[in-house]
């Protein structure tokens, strides 16, 4: 066969992770020797080019380390800082099976197809490639693509959020210049740094693939259903809003944040108190916004509700009250940020001097 059996048939390969999962002695442990095992196939010659971006160049990554097997460590590791157990052996589980589809294929020897033209270690290559490049990937892409520049928020969205976060950027600690606000503002007060620090504040999208179909038809069935298995298996989640408009699904930043937090640079990890976030941000501070509050925690608040109370669960009944961003939104966020920066694929964001480029073993 020409094409990677987890591409052609991806319905069985589920079938065989599923059955890894289920086998009695199947501890984390385990499945870890054996997936670390399997991904030492890129370590040989002629399995190089299997490990290899198939569809960004490598003069487009630098000096990035980008690789098949930084891409699955960016993902098993990544699921391992978000304290997702079920989601961490899932990505084990998932890696071997790789290694039975080439174990299958190693019976094909002298049957004539094209998996028997391939050795051993290069079907499990081919497999563990097509795997985290054209599916695991894909399916966090599809939420989290650029926007183009003239797809933006709303500015009734705008005006909610201004009254949800009490005008505030709480990035920068900024207040929207066109508030009534002054006294308060919080931001050097240099005359050079106030005026730089003083800009109306934007929605800042928490996803953003495929937005305009949601904002044409809130209705519209956007994740398809073997993303939605993806993001609950790898991510524990199912709540995902993707309407371009809704606050559940924005920030209020100021726009060099928010520019910083769209292209993926920063991003808020999830904890086990409800509404409460880590800072995640690696990049220099000496470009302004970068770098603000790294390691910080935030507790994300209706401010136009008296009680402060309300998540993205509660009903409209209070009349102001307006939902906060969703938990789900910021941990695909969260999640997607990771793998970029572990992985090598914004290897360019990089600090000098990291001899380990993106894979910042304690990004989150």
């Amino acid at each position: 066969m020409n094409t990677p059996h987890v591409l052609c048939n991806y319905t069985d390969f589920q079938r065989m992770v599923d059955l890894i999962l289920e086998e009695p002695g199947s501890t984390d442990t385990h499945l870890h020797e054996r997936a670390t095992a399997s991904l030492k196939v890129f370590d040989e010659p002629g399995c190089l080019k299997f490990n290899e971006s198939v569809r960004v160049t490598p003069g487009s990554l630098g000096e990035s380390k980008f690789s098949s097997k930084h891409l699955i460590e960016a993902f098993y590791h990544t699921a391992q800082d978000l304290n997702l157990a079920n989601g961490s052996r899932y990505i084990l589980a998932s890696v071997c099976a790789c290694a039975l589809v080439a174990d299958a294929a190693a019976q094909d020897v002298g049957t004539g197809s094209t998996t028997s033209r391939l050795s051993h270690s290069e079907v499990l290559a081919r497999e563990l490639q097509a795997l985290s490049q054209d599916i695991w990937l894909m399916h966090l892409g599809t939420l989290q693509q650029f926007l183009e520049p003239s797809v933006c928020p709303s500015e009734a969205l705008r005006e909610q959020l201004l009254k949800r976060d009490t005008s505030t950027c709480f990035k920068t600690g900024a207040v929207d210049i066109e508030t009534q606000i002054t006294d308060t503002l919080d931001a050097p007060r240099s005359r050079k740094d106030t005026l730089t620090f003083r800009k109306r504040h934007v929605p800042a999208p928490i996803c953003q693939g495929d937005l305009v179909k949601g904002r044409t038809n809130p209705n519209q069935t956007i994740v398809d259903e073997q993303t939605l298995e993806f993001l609950q298996r790898f991510l524990e989640i199912t709540d995902i809003c993707t309407v371009l408009d809704s606050p559940c699904n924005n920030l209020l930043l100021h726009p060099f944040a928010a520019r910083q937090f769209t292209s993926y640079r920063w991003t808020l990890k999830p904890t086990s108190n409800p509404n409460q976030y880590q800072v995640i941000d690696h990049t220099e501070s000496r470009i302004l916004a970068m770098g603000a509050r790294n390691g910080e925690y935030v507790t994300l608040s209706d401010h136009s509700h008296r009680d402060n109370t309300r998540s993205h669960m509660d009903s409209n009944d209070g009349h102001d009250a307006i939902q906060l961003p969703r938990r789900d939104n910021l941990m695909l966020h969260a999640a997607y940020t990771s793998i970029l920066h572990r992985s090598g694929i914004n290897g360019w964001y990089t600090r000098e001097g990291d001899s380990k480029f993106a894979l910042m073993d304690n990004y989150l």
